[in-house]
């Protein structure tokens, strides 16, 4: 028996709530397996104790145990349904699962068992954005802020709110407020990403003043803080200070994440096996036909943001964002996960799936004959997409390579894209990501599918929007020239720049960090005899 065990058995004076306590004091100190077992036995003791399933839920939390995490708030709330807390925690685990709608009930709830509960309001509000809902989002920031003044995480989210809007000001008010005891540090990341800093900007000197005592600090807080320190010392043209920062705020992430890059790069390659062009030949023009949607795919940082703005500011086009609906709906209604299932794929199937996706986008203005899906990743279905949507267009933005992976490293991205936080991973994905789109080059007919470089965009933005808009089969509006006087809701990493008239800056700026990007560099010169 190892000590953990020992520590979570049961003794002769032991009762339930001593073994809530003892479980709840493992957690604090990180021995959680010994805190499962603690709770587990609370459980088991006394079966109907809410508090200590509520407790073991918020412990497998921290495993990643999500399912089992749910399981334990429900039985919490079976056991005592006004029981706030496991509503509200409840929400989270589902909000963790993008089960938003069940959340966003789970919250709502919460507040109505708890009137002052503000920590539910706040966690209504990152669902509700999560579901585009900003409006409902920002009420409910508001409410979490009279509920508990100075809740600096609810000023955090409203300031994400605003830059969303592209209330640029008050999204850059809302950051400062969340900073007034100094130690947000996902604040000053956020602000970092709005801000164009200056030497003797006091949030530089604050934030390295944060980053001396971050041992004590929960490792994304010290991650952010790199983030936003480089970000800070790009802006004042001091690479030598940045360089080291992106190193290791990517390096303390990429810890963090298990990432297989074997399986990924093989997946990409057995995909091009797959849909070859015999496949694509049997089942082209199979799919539901529609020719409302655009999806605009690519490398993240290579202009697609831009793109989708663009387009649109063209009275004829509804912007949706980035949505995950084809890749969910493909998983859940082909008879066996792409690319190894496509030799099975029947014309039912391409018909079933491309009239899921069309039933499933948000309403639209009646002018509006077009709708923009922006999900970077779809590169990796693009066959399918073609085949499921045969009358679909297709935008694949590229930008330079060596431009388009720094700025990759430079972001610390929400979830996903996790071949992004080590330089040699990152160049292997990107010429993977290459051969892949060179592959659907060659079998999707160029009727559906056009390529956008961001250089020539903006070298020559009019050429380049008509060709994008004769793509897409509408005609010429001025409005797709003056795009960052456009108001909408754009929710990427991106959704201060499209804010911007287009401009060269991005352009070669790997060059003034390339002693730091040596290990990208090489990986994607290889094979191509390119001297950097």
């Amino acid at each position: 028996m190892n000590r953990q065990q020992r520590r979570a058995r049961p003794h002769g004076t032991d009762t339930a709530e001593a073994c809530n306590e003892r479980g709840i004091s493992l957690a604090r100190v990180g021995q959680l397996d010994a805190a499962v077992a603690a709770l587990q036995l609370a459980t088991t003791l006394r079966p109907g104790y809410a508090r200590a399933h509520n407790n073991l839920g918020i412990v497998l939390v921290q495993q990643g145990r999500l399912q089992e995490a749910t399981a334990a708030f429900r039985a919490a709330l079976a056991y005592d349904p006004t029981l706030a807390e496991a509503q509200n925690n409840l929400g989270n685990v589902l909000t963790m699962q993008d089960r938003l709608d069940e959340a966003v009930a789970c919250f709502r709830r919460a507040a109505r068992l708890k009137p002052d509960y503000a920590q539910a309001q706040n966690n209504l509000g990152i669902a509700l954005m999560e579901l585009g809902k900003l409006d409902e989002a920002v009420s409910a920031y508001r409410q979490a802020l009279r509920l508990q003044p100075g809740y600096a995480e609810a000023e955090n989210n409203l300031g994400i709110a605003r830059v969303y809007e592209g209330r640029l000001d008050d999204a850059e008010a809302a950051f400062e407020r969340a900073l007034t005891n100094d130690s947000n540090a996902s604040a000053y990341l956020n602000l970092a990403q709005i801000r164009k800093f200056s030497a003797t900007d006091p949030a530089i000197t604050a934030m390295e003043g944060l980053l001396a005592k971050s041992a004590s600090m929960p490792a994304d807080s010290r991650i952010a803080l790199h983030f936003a320190l480089a970000k800070a010392y790009d802006d004042c043209n001091e690479p030598a200070q940045a360089a080291p920062h992106l190193l290791q705020g990517n390096a303390f992430k990429r810890r963090q994440l298990a990432y297989d890059e074997a399986a990924t790069l093989a997946a990409m390659q057995r995909t091009q096996g797959v849909f070859d062009a015999a496949l694509m030949r049997r089942l082209r023009g199979r799919g539901a036909a529609s020719a409302l949607p655009v999806f605009i795919l690519g490398m993240p940082r290579s202009g697609s943001t831009l793109v989708e703005q663009i387009l649109a500011s063209h009275r004829q086009v509804c912007g949706a964002g980035e949505r995950s609906d084809f890749s969910r709906l493909a998983a859940s209604l082909l008879p066996a996960p792409c690319p190894d299932g496509a030799g099975s794929l029947l014309p039912d199937h391409l018909r079933r799936l491309g009239t899921r996706y069309l039933a499933g986008l948000p309403s639209r203005p009646k002018a509006a004959l077009r709708m923009t899906d922006k999900m970077p990743g779809n590169f990796l279905t693009a066959g399918l997409i073609h085949l499921a949507l045969p009358d679909a267009k297709i935008i694949h933005t590229r930008r330079d390579a060596a431009d388009t992976c720094f700025s990759c490293f430079t972001k610390l991205f929400r979830a996903g894209h996790a071949y992004t936080f080590d330089l040699g991973e990152l160049g292997r994905y990107y010429r993977a990501y290459e051969r892949l789109m060179a592959h659907w080059r060659s079998v999707i007919p160029a009727a559906a599918l056009l390529e956008i470089d961001y250089e020539d965009l903006v070298a020559d933005p009019k050429a380049q929007i008509a060709r994008l808009l004769d793509h897409c089969g509408i005609g010429w509006d001025d409005r797709c020239l003056a795009f960052d006087t456009t108001q909408r809701v754009v929710r990427t990493a991106s959704a201060s720049q499209v804010r911007e008239p287009i401009h060269a800056r991005s352009i070669g700026r790997w060059r003034r960090y390339a002693d730091l990007l040596q290990p990208l560099l090489g990986e994607l010169a290889e094979g191509k005899n390119v001297l950097f």
